[in-house]
């Protein structure tokens, strides 16, 4: 309705067809304080993670050395395939964020750094944060590469750091305490833990979803990375597969065979699986 047309019907004396009208104007402008809302709550939301806290961030020498995505980053096509991932993945989601696990055709091929460049590029945008959370028992890369120190010192002596695999065997362990700051803005890091050995026993529990949920729910523009082992022959990834939303396959370039990437997708599913990268080519 014109500007003309809405003035014209205020002045016209009512009749028992106004309320047709009338009720379209209140539809819209419950649509416009909708609207006005959402957008204040993304500014919210916007500002809330803005205060995270960062006590630093790599340098642009620290992140070339270390193979990251990052804002220094030189190559404009690799950039844009993550770019378009994150676009891709985005645009399925049915919720307002969501839970990602990442895993590899072969067990011969740690997928972290695929894992960590997804939550980067989803960390780019400050209005967004990630979080990576390492499922693989097997696999340090992730420490190394947000230098995390796995270990402190307690008045009982040296102790690995708390977990994921903490938070699902104690209810003395608090969310809290297993999500350390990384040197990239807006993204977390949670590692395995300190009873590894106890992973598919654990991821299946009911606490596991709930752990996850109550990760996800802290921001509505969070987005979860789980660093999982091979779908090939990891119990913990095909018992991941009931927590996760979508799933990312990592196929390392001339290290596998089509019967192994065609058994990989069978055993995700065509409905969580997302896309398949392909490695190291």
């Amino acid at each position: 309705m014109s500007i003309i047309e809405s003035a014209f019907l205020k002045n016209q004396k009512k009749n028992p067809n106004d309320h047709i009208d009338n009720n379209a104007q209140n539809r819209k402008r419950r649509k416009h304080r909708t609207g006005s809302q959402t957008l204040t709550n993304q500014f919210a939301i916007r500002d809330d993670i803005a205060t995270m806290s960062q006590r630093r961030e790599f340098t642009k020498d620290e992140y070339q050395e270390r193979g990251l995505i990052s804002k220094y980053l030189d190559d404009s096509k690799l950039m844009n395939e993550y770019r378009n991932l994150r676009t891709k993945l985005l645009a399925e989601k049915t919720s307002a964020n969501f839970i990602a696990m990442v895993t590899s055709v072969t067990p011969d091929f740690d997928p972290t750094l695929v894992t960590v460049n997804i939550a980067s590029t989803f960390a780019l945008d400050e209005g967004k944060t990630s979080i990576v959370i390492n499922a693989n028992v097997s696999s340090t890369q992730a420490n190394d590469i947000f230098e995390t120190e796995t270990e402190t010192e307690t008045e009982a002596g040296t102790e690995t750091k708390l977990g994921l695999v903490d938070v699902l065997i104690s209810e003395n362990v608090s969310i809290d305490e297993i999500i350390y700051e990384t040197p990239i803005n807006r993204l977390r890091y949670i590692p395995i833990g300190r009873n590894p050995e106890s992973s598919a026993e654990y991821f299946s529990d009911i606490r596991m979803k709930k752990t996850m949920e109550n990760i996800l729910s802290r921001y509505s523009e969070r987005y979860l990375f789980l660093n999982a082992p091979s779908i090939a022959n990891s119990a913990d990834t095909r018992i991941l597969l009931e927590v996760c939303d979508k799933v990312l396959l990592v196929v390392p370039y001339g290290k596998c065979t089509e019967d192994n990437i065609r058994q990989a997708v069978l055993a995700i599913g065509s409905d969580k699986l997302a896309g398949i990268i392909l490695e190291e080519f």
